[in-house]
């Protein structure tokens, strides 16, 4: 589906990410096919009903960049994801999308005009000639496979014996090695347990070292890298290298941490410590030669301007250089008095940055993602329901699938077979709310009375609808209040409201509209300037504290507004309604909040009306 907004699912093809895992960066491009006959591996065909559809047009497939990183180039498009890791042959796009208590591997047509399950599993990695490597889950472990997607072949037990593992991570493989980290996670601390594995594809022989307790690896001009403290004392881990059979190991430079590889320069992009006592954790963007000379700083990360405090930290996740440019995205983490939970660090922001490749031309991009086409959607629709016929409408109400406690575990897309299934999604006293498989439709039902809604009920955190019944409106009848969470990204998170109102014997779906809720929260916020920021008012009245101004050659903040993190809840049997306070410079794209919002009653006063009351500043979420 097709929304607009950042981070909502969007109809852009041109799109930019970053890859987490840059083991793909190397293993994907450059990996070889196996031998013809490796030990104790075994070819079957792909199921006949699993076979992809294959382009006709005889065209050679495209030039593919960067295949297995969350951005990936193909022919002259970029491709993204939710954040996923992409592969492509040229013709197709595939990624794994996880469902309930299953990883099924997907198959994508490059103009978005479908996609389909080609098999169940996980993809690690890919060859040089297109082809998947992939893990299922077999009654021994982890079962390492290659895909042969056009060829409708499978190469099964790469390692002949499965991987007594629960997780992999970090896949490598060329024509003499697979590489990888296996393992588990122990504890609330999610503590990783595991080995370095080397199996040697001539040989038939797998070989385990424990080399650190990272839990990844990534291999690059013939080296396998990984973090790793220097002894006990160490506070921050440096750096290492060893060989594909995971012997000669050194480290590499000082303060390192590996991000992505560039194949063309044969160069290593690393985060750089920081050398200031006390701010050691705001890391630079640097790019070193694979043995870790030759550094050249390309993000000065005390030159971002952001308000750090001792012991903050700047992460680099999501760092790609695709197309003659690097994508990244860069991270604030510390502890705040107040706002920190436990001793976990908490997001302070984040921000997505593209540079050239000498780091100059540095500029602020929003992620767009790629998505099969689906019908667009009129989201401003104020009446989003209307009484309908359930059977001319298609819906089948016989056979229906409570997915009330499974909701957070459907599958991301729907599973191919399933766009036209029923499912439960709620259900109260007097109303029951059915879903559509391909997560387009709702069907609202009342006293034998329907209203088809034409609305996207999900998205990629598949977040549970809440449903509140109650006489709204006094009429003396009940109606019903539904509010859901597909509205989300970046400095983003609106929640959608509906109202359910039976009237002259027909039930109609309204929408309070984000315009409408949006523009009464601001007839009550104002604000003044002081000497050193701003002071946020709600009806006149101070509501938190003053919020300083940047500096550091950034705009003093000009006003303050609500309306990038809106949530409905439900409190003494009303309907509310809250919004952070933000403050803006005219030039910002990111604003600073206080911890106040603004809170209201929603009041329903019958055909589709929406007024709200009892204005008043709070502290903290309800």
């Amino acid at each position: 589906m097709r929304l607009n907004g950042s981070g909502y699912r969007k109809r852009m093809a041109l799109l930019t990410a970053m890859g987490v895992f840059a083991a793909f960066l190397t293993a994907c491009g450059q990996a070889a096919e196996p031998k013809e006959e490796p030990k104790k591996q075994t070819e079957t065909a792909v199921p006949e009903d699993a076979e992809p559809e294959t382009s006709d047009s005889g065209e050679k497939p495209a030039e593919v960049e960067n295949n297995g990183g969350t951005l990936i180039r193909v022919g002259d498009m970029n491709y993204y994801m939710s954040g996923k890791q992409l592969y492509s042959d040229g013709a197709y796009l595939y990624t794994t999308q996880s469902g309930d208590e299953k990883d099924s591997i997907y198959q994508y047509e490059l103009d978005e005009s479908g996609f389909r399950m080609i098999a169940e599993g996980r993809i690690l990695g890919c060859a040089g000639d297109g082809s998947l490597y992939t893990e299922r889950a077999g009654e021994d472990g982890k079962i390492l496979e290659q895909l042969f997607v056009q060829e409708q072949r499978t190469v099964g037990s790469l390692t002949g014996d499965p991987i007594q593992a629960e997780v992999i991570n970090g896949f490598y493989a060329d024509e003499d090695y697979l590489v990888f980290a296996a393992g588990h996670y122990e504890g609330s601390a999610g503590m990783f347990v595991g080995d370095f594995y080397s199996y040697d594809r001539a040989e038939g022989v797998m070989k385990t070292e424990d080399l650190t307790d990272a839990d990844t690896l990534h291999v690059a001009d013939g080296w396998v890298y990984y973090q790793k403290y220097r002894n006990y004392e160490s506070s921050f881990p440096e750096l290492y290298r060893a060989k594909p059979d995971l012997t000669g190991e050194e480290q590499v430079g000082e303060g390192l941490e590996f991000l992505a590889f560039e194949p063309d320069r044969g160069a290593i992009l690393a985060a750089k410590r920081g050398q200031e006592e006390g701010k050691e954790g705001i890391k630079s963007l640097v790019r070193v030669k694979s043995d870790g000379s030759e550094e050249e700083m390309l993000l000065d990360g005390a030159a971002l301007d952001w308000e750090t405090e001792p012991g903050d930290k700047l992460t680099y996740t999501e760092v790609n250089p695709v197309d003659g440019r690097i994508y990244l995205k860069v991270s604030e983490y510390g502890f705040r008095e107040g706002e920190s939970m436990g001793w976990r660090d908490t997001l302070i922001r984040e921000q997505y940055f593209s540079m050239n490749r000498d780091g100059s031309g540095r500029s602020q991009w929003e992620p767009q993602e790629f998505g099969a086409p689906q019908e667009d959607y009129d989201l401003d629709e104020f009446q989003v329901g209307l009484a309908c016929d359930p059977e001319a409408e298609g819906w089948n109400l016989a056979e229906i699938t409570d997915v009330r406690e499974s909701f957070e575990r459907l599958a991301y897309t729907p599973e191919p077979g399933t766009e036209e299934d029923t499912y439960l999604l709620g259900q109260t006293g007097a109303y029951t709310l059915y879903g559509k498989g391909d997560y387009e439709w709702m069907l609202l039902e009342y006293g034998g009375s329907y209203a088809q809604i034409h609305y996207p009920y999900t998205s990629n955190y598949m977040i549970p609808l809440v449903l509140q019944e109650a006489d709204y409106d006094g009429d003396g009848e009940p109606e019903l209040a539904i509010w859901f969470n597909i509205k989300h990204g970046t400095g983003l998170y609106i929640d959608t409201f509906f109202m359910a109102d039976q009237e002259d014997g027909e039930l109609t779906v309204y929408q309070f509209l984000e315009e409408e809720f949006t523009a009464q929260l601001q007839e009550h916020i104002f604000w003044e300037r002081t000497e050193t920021g701003i002071q946020p008012l709600v009806d006149g009245q101070k509501a938190g504290a003053e919020m300083e101004d940047r500096g550091d050659g950034m705009e003093d903040f000009s006003y303050v507004s609500a309306g990038s993190h809106v949530r409905f809840f439900c409190e003494d049997g009303k309907v509310m309604i809250r919004a952070e306070l933000e403050a803006w410079a005219d030039d910002s794209v990111i604003s600073e909040i206080n911890g106040n919002d603004i809170t209201a009653a929603v009041i329903y006063q019958g055909g589709g009306s929406f007024t709200l009351e009892d204005i008043e500043s709070r502290i903290g979420q309800p």
